[in-house]
């Protein structure tokens, strides 16, 4: 991936003798996109590198090989669609795209997943054991915002709500 690339990039460039492996078929780690239904899919990409001005240009001019990268910017923000319904991609989005009673539900998840410091170290240990559905099920059951989830999960962690740990 690009954390990887980039460490070895720099020890190779320090003069050590590097050998990096890449357990999946494709190399790029987060830092890859794939075709599905006439849409590309873009797996965080857009998280990590910030074009000109993030780490991995930062580790091109390190290693005395500034401008390798053919940058291309995006035009506007990320979209989501729901239906016919097109809109940009936000958080806030995501919740409103639920009928209203679920809303604050799916708002209440939002903000106990981005403030875990909010639990204590015993509950964080005990959610490395519950499945990302299950934890899910305990703000709604709506089908809509499980699969809002489990795109962010399998975007994100590469795996399905099932199977990534809450």
């Amino acid at each position: 991936g690009i954390g990887g690339s980039g460490v070895g990039a720099l020890l190779a460039h320090a003069g050590w003798k590097i050998l990096i492996l890449e357990k999946n078929r494709t190399v790029g780690g987060r830092c890859t996109s794939y075709e599905r239904e006439g849409f590309t899919v873009d797996l965080g990409l857009h998280n990590y590198c910030l074009g000109h001005e993030g780490p991995l240009e930062d580790i091109c001019r390190q290693v005395e090989m500034p401008n390798t990268i053919e940058w291309v910017p995006t035009v506007g923000k990320g979209r989501l669609q729901v239906g016919d319904q097109v809109m940009n991609y936000s958080r806030k989005t995501m919740i409103n795209v639920l009928p209203s009673e679920e809303q604050g539900n799916m708002s209440r998840l939002f903000t106990q997943a981005t403030q875990p410091s909010e639990l204590s170290d015993q509950e964080l240990d005990e959610l490395w054991y519950v499945a990302l559905d299950e934890w899910v099920d305990k703000f709604t059951k709506n089908p809509l915002a499980h699969t809002i989830i489990d795109s962010l999960a399998s975007q994100y962690f590469c795996v399905p709500a099932s199977e990534a740990s809450a």
